[in-house]
């Protein structure tokens, strides 16, 4: 069996060094020197492969690097591996699960994130754990397309659906998707799968046509009486972030005249956190305002999808 390793930098890629967690050249071969040493049985059979189109603590990640990890991924569905794993920081891993679902489409063969919430000297740090189910999953089969694998802390470590990781809450490493659904669960080394389906994607051919650094898209989390940002020529599309249950401030004068101005641009808005069903009143106001409902999509993933074009 082959398995191609993609590594990508992020806390799995890094050393506590001092006050600062940095980035270690050497850490992403001591992952897999640590599975091998570890479960050498379980390693016997496989022929790892790696590449590291980049090295970042994935806060710092960008329009140029996630290209990067596109064609990777990409190249690497096209080479004949059976599956491959992508370690990546867990920061903006809800982005780069998007980007390599886009890369793969949902019927390749698997792709599994891997993210670890320490440096995997630490012995709170589920990395090694991440990085091990995710191989099992690829060995045994359980399903095609893009996941993540993550071991929340005192829980099994669960497969996601890529495109349906939501934020991390603030001040909490665990991982979540959209009402709490995922694809499956590792009991031990026993895969659980549930009910739920991942929703299908298209695989994107070739290297996307979209700008590096800067993707033109604005990202806006709603506030009472926020103040709303200008609307000018260098955005391509706005993203909503909605209260919980799918709303934005529709009365709110200055929210209304910052639409108006997109919609004179002919800039496209979209909004997140909205579900199928019964709406508030001021949900009516939508079409008219020029908000297009993005449906149970997450905001990581519908921002990767607006600027792959994708949505």
């Amino acid at each position: 069996m082959r398995i191609l390793v993609i590594f990508t930098g992020g806390t799995i890629g890094s050393e506590a060094s001092g006050e600062y967690i940095s980035i270690d050249g050497t850490k992403p071969y001591k992952l897999l020197q640590m599975y091998t040493e570890t479960y050498p049985d379980e390693a016997s059979d496989i022929k790892f492969d790696t590449k590291s189109p980049y090295t970042v603590l994935s806060e710092n990640a960008d329009g140029d690097t996630f290209k990067k990890l596109f064609d990777a991924v990409s190249q690497g569905v096209d080479a004949g591996y059976d599956g491959i794993v992508v370690t990546h920081g867990s920061d903006t891993l809800q982005y780069g699960a998007a980007v390599a679902a886009y890369a793969a489409g949902y019927d390749s063969i698997p792709v599994i994130m891997v993210a670890s919430n320490y440096v995997l000297e630490d012995e709170r740090a589920n990395g090694l754990v991440n990085f091990r189910l995710a191989v099992l999953f690829i060995k045994e089969g359980y399903g095609t397309g893009v996941y993540a694998a993550y071991a929340n802390r005192g829980d099994r470590c669960r497969i996601h659906c890529a495109l349906e990781l939501m934020p991390h809450r603030m001040f909490d490493d665990s991982l979540y998707s959209v009402n709490d659904e995922y694809y499956g669960e590792f009991d031990g080394c026993r895969f659980i799968r549930s009910n739920h389906e991942c929703a299908k994607y298209d695989r994107i051919e070739g290297t996307p046509e979209t700008p590096g650094g800067c993707t033109g898209i604005m990202c806006i989390s709603i506030h009472p009486g926020m103040v709303c940002p200008e609307i000018n020529d260098g955005v391509k599309a706005v993203i909503l972030e909605s209260y919980h249950s799918g709303t934005v401030c529709t009365d709110y004068h200055p929210f209304r005249e910052m639409l108006d101005k997109a919609a004179a641009r002919s800039i496209p808005v979209y909004l997140t956190g909205a579900c199928e069903g019964q709406d508030y009143e001021s949900c009516a106001e939508y079409e008219e305002l020029g908000i297009r409902v993005l449906y149970k999509i997450p905001p990581a993933a519908a921002y990767i999808g607006v600027w792959l074009d994708a949505i």
